[in-house]
């Protein structure tokens, strides 16, 4: 995979409410629902992702605490010259049904309200690229649903059992 650095957002579902202790954010309640978390990464965006989509003894970014109760069901990611997250994160908060679960969650780096977004429906890709495309965005986005997804973990553990 490509060592070009890029923009991504991790779709993610919590089936129950949990509390999370998320490092110096403290404890956090989370509802059921669909969770949207936006990223990036400077290069190499594909190990990024990949770091995103396994389970971590040691959390090490906001996300990761969530994502110990939370499964992934799609990622959206673009490669991009320069980080869109803020961007992007103002695009997925422009979305119908857009709540803010809790201020500076994964934006401790920049002056975003946040880069978690909850939402009781799942949000469409479309609607989100129409999102970007407005705030001059990068478009395309590609799309990774569960399937895609799937295939890349299986491959992640073929390449580490080599």
């Amino acid at each position: 995979m490509s060592a070009a650095g890029g923009t991504y957002a991790l779709l993610l579902t919590l089936e129950k409410d949990y509390l999370v202790e998320v490092g110096r954010l403290g404890s956090l309640h989370f509802q059921p629902g669909h969770y949207i978390y936006v990223g990036r990464a400077r290069r190499r965006l594909f190990s990024r992702i990949k770091a995103h989509l396994h389970l971590h003894q040691r959390p090490h970014w906001h996300i990761d605490y969530l994502r110990q109760r939370a499964g992934v069901t799609g990622l959206w990611w673009a490669l991009t010259p320069e980080p869109q997250e803020c961007l992007w994160s103002q695009a997925v908060l422009s979305l119908p049904g857009a709540l803010v679960p809790r201020p500076r969650f994964g934006a401790s780096d920049c002056r975003c309200l946040t880069h978690l977004v909850y939402f009781n429906t799942a949000p469409s890709p479309s609607l989100f690229r129409r999102h970007l495309a407005k705030l001059g965005g990068q478009v395309p986005v590609h799309v990774w649903a569960e399937k895609e997804l799937a295939e890349q973990m299986e491959y992640t553990r073929e390449c580490r059992g080599r």
